[in-house]
């Protein structure tokens, strides 16, 4: 999956309004409709819209983070925005 996918699928997991041009500049965009200002969604490198992400789904965002724990003393480095997204987006797509 590509970024973009994965973090289209995540707003969508958020039910967060696509905007018109969800992909402008490689972005997904939220909002910029109904009165709702546009805003870039970026929650792969935005810790606060992750985390928000998280809390939609608190169990596989606890597996996640035990997962990314393990890994994290077992020497391994690994992005915890981009396995929490990872997984919440194979979940949405998995509804699809």
């Amino acid at each position: 999956m590509t970024d973009l996918e994965i973090t289209r699928l995540c707003a969508e997991a958020m039910e967060l309004p696509l905007g018109s041009e969800w992909d402008q500049e490689g972005k997904v965009m939220i909002g910029g409709y109904d009165g709702l200002p546009p805003n870039y969604y970026e929650p792969l490198t935005d810790d606060a819209q992750c985390m928000a992400l998280g809390k939609s789904d608190p169990v596989l965002f606890a597996v996640v983070v035990r997962e990314w724990a393990h890994e994290h003393l077992a020497g391994r480095e690994n992005d915890l925005n981009r396995m929490v997204c990872t997984e919440f987006a194979e979940k949405q797509a998995r509804k699809k």
